[in-house]
């Protein structure tokens, strides 16, 4: 199942999928991203509803399905940001990609940590 538990305490554990997360975050064309502390800058993802559409080298809606997987399994707290993104995953546009590739950087500063099971 590909999941690893980490021991942080005598009765913590967190429980991760480093192998999943690895490749979501290179068929997103993420691995190198710089890494930040939250998964939302907190401004509404679909507001800009008129803006540019989405023109990136990956299919919007594969890589939300496949950071929902991770959302549910191991990692809860990219679960609102995810939400608000995939919103409008039928019509997505620029600004919407750039909130996913948010969750993206802000998986380079959490991949260690995950579900904590205690």
């Amino acid at each position: 199942m590909g999941i690893r538990i980490v021991k942080i305490g005598p009765d913590e554990f967190y429980l991760t999928k480093p192998g999943v997360t690895e490749k979501v975050m290179q068929a997103g064309g993420m691995s190198n991203a710089n890494g930040v502390n939250t998964s939302t800058t907190g401004d509404p993802v679909g507001a800009d509803l008129e803006g540019t559409d989405f023109n990136e080298e990956w299919e919007y809606r594969s890589i939300v399905c496949m950071l929902m997987y991770l959302a549910a399994n191991a990692h809860p707290h990219i679960a609102y940001a995810l939400h608000q993104a995939a919103r409008l995953s039928h019509t997505p546009k620029n600004n919407h990609a750039l909130a996913i590739k948010r969750i993206f950087r802000h998986f380079k500063n959490t991949q260690d940590k995950g579900f904590l099971w205690n």
